[in-house]
């Protein structure tokens, strides 16, 4: 369609719209793998703290649970006096 809209121009004028039209497109593709790129990152930045997040509230339940089981351990050596 660029073709048959530019083809009474003379050939520089054709070649500097395909030149230009090339950019753009290269422009474009920066941009939106540039975006894509960007989301991903963030998304791991995401996950990186939900994992931070995830793995103290495992330690935390761990210390929970060796307090747990070190009470009942004591109530086992109280109600055996």
């Amino acid at each position: 369609m660029l073709e048959v809209a530019t083809s009474a121009l003379p050939t520089g004028v054709f070649q500097q719209a395909m030149h230009w039209m090339s950019v753009a497109h290269l422009k474009a593709y920066d941009y939106i793998h540039g975006l894509r790129f960007f989301f991903f990152i963030k998304a791991l930045d995401l996950l990186q703290v939900l994992s931070f997040f995830l793995i103290k509230a495992l330690d935390l339940l761990q210390v929970l649970s060796f307090f747990l089981i070190k009470a009942l351990d004591l109530l086992q050596v109280i109600s055996a006096i």
